[in-house]
């Protein structure tokens, strides 16, 4: 490498404007390689890992965990080794416009404490450990440093954030993560089996806290408070009798399956087919007009850590039941584990939203822009109803809201399209075809 160059937000598909800075991986002083991971960043809807573009070494972190930044912005400036603070200065002056002898990263802990790099600084927050303590393996306190002389294993903020919610000590966690990081998922699976210890005087257990808004809930917050807002919502809801469709599943599940379905992916199934019934549902609002689409990709809202994504299925109406249900758990997989890329949640028609599985009984979602309809599902229940011989029978109950955008969707067509839906699910058989 013969150049410095710098490291800046980068830009992950067309929607894309800014990005959050969720973790640096590397610190300063450190030599990386081509393709080397620098820093996670959050977008709206993914989490994606940075890489260095060239061989040298990380000559300044300007960017701050936690903050967002517009596409392009400075977080960082790798230069070759042996380049002077000078010439570090001079090009961050080039490149911002304003001079800078010091990293951009404020100091976290005490002035009083050892000369130590920002992000061992923000290490020693993080693990508890004291700096005064430690002796630098060079002019510098760095980052390993803070790591190896602390008690408490390396882990992830979020990790750190749950472990503190929950009063557990991370000792004995095998972690998972980048570098043997423990993360997030390593602390669920077994935070009832591990023994509470004394959260420290200052952890969020013991006090209120300001939560810093990631990529992702901020853009759940424009768009929805945006969908609220602007677009008429009307609402209809209908129940539906399940008993069919939960006798039909557990003739088809059988211990011999290969694949397992889900009462949701059934629903999925009806919902899909019935857009088709009923085109006029599957459409979306513009200002130029309302654009009637001849497939049915069809959105899942999928809950994760921290908001919401919502995947799509392609040609939902056309999948069979089997490769459906397929394609909606590869999806929510992915979505869990922050795997979804820019295209995966792109283009939707109509979104299924699900809370069944919490035992909600009935819910009215916000719809999704621009589509013109959002299809929200409950839990189902067992109520006593008049038999045809008017005696009294049990039957097991789903209720179904739709809420609609009154600009594109009347509402004689929503009730029409849940009729439909109501239809598929109540005589099953019709979705395996």
């Amino acid at each position: 490498m013969s150049e410095i160059f710098a490291v800046t937000m980068p830009k992950w598909g067309l929607e894309m404007t800014e990005g959050q800075l969720a973790a640096w991986h590397v610190a300063e002083g450190d030599a990386v390689a081509k393709g080397a991971e620098l820093a996670d960043i959050e977008t709206a809807k993914i989490v994606n890992t940075l890489e260095c573009e060239d061989d040298g070494v990380v000559a300044r972190l300007i960017g701050r965990t936690g903050e967002v930044y517009p596409v392009g912005a400075l977080l960082a400036v790798v230069a070759p080794a042996g380049t002077s603070a000078a010439g570090i200065d001079a090009f961050i002056a080039q490149k911002t416009g304003a001079a800078m002898s010091e990293p951009v990263i404020a100091p976290q802990v005490p002035p009083a404490a050892p000369k130590a790099t920002p992000l061992a600084k923000r290490a020693a927050v993080e693990l508890g450990v004291d700096l005064a303590s430690l002796t630098p393996d060079g002019a510098r306190i760095r980052q390993a440093d803070v790591q190896a002389a602390a008690v408490t294993p390396l882990a992830t903020p979020r990790a750190l954030k749950r472990a503190a919610e929950l009063g557990i000590s991370l000792a004995g966690i095998t972690g998972t993560g980048r570098q043997g990081r423990i993360t997030w998922e390593d602390i669920e699976p077994g935070a009832s089996a591990i023994a509470p210890v004394s959260p420290k005087i200052g952890v969020a257990a013991q006090r209120d806290e300001l939560l810093p808004l990631s990529g992702m809930r901020r853009a759940i917050a424009n768009t929805l408070q945006a969908a609220k807002q602007t677009i008429p919502h009307f609402y209809l809801t209908m129940d539906v009798e399940m008993d069919r469709l939960l006798a039909l599943r557990a003739e088809v599940n059988t211990p011999a399956s290969a694949t397992k379905l889900s009462v949701n992916d059934f629903l999925l199934c009806a919902a899909a087919k019935s857009l088709t019934a009923c085109p006029d549902m599957n459409v979306h609002f513009t200002p130029e007009g309302i654009r009637r689409f001849a497939r049915v990709d069809l959105g899942v809202a999928v809950s994760i850590e921290g908001g919401l994504l919502v995947p799509v299925i392609r040609d939902a109406a056309n999948l069979s039941l089997s490769v459906l249900s397929a394609a909606a758990r590869d999806l929510a997989l992915k979505a869990r584990g922050r795997g979804l890329q820019s295209d995966d949640m792109q283009g939707g028609t109509f979104t299924v939203s699900n809370l069944g599985m919490f035992g909600v009984r009935q819910f009215e979602a916000i719809i999704n822009p621009p589509q013109g309809g959002i299809l929200a599902v409950g839990a189902t229940r067992r109520e006593a109803r008049e038999t045809k011989d008017g005696g009294v029978g049990f039957v097991t109950v789903l209720s179904v809201t739709l809420s609609c955008d009154h600009r594109a969707i009347d509402g004689a067509l929503g009730a029409q399209f849940l009729a439909d839906f109501k239809a598929r699910v109540e005589a099953p058989l019709s979705l395996l075809v």
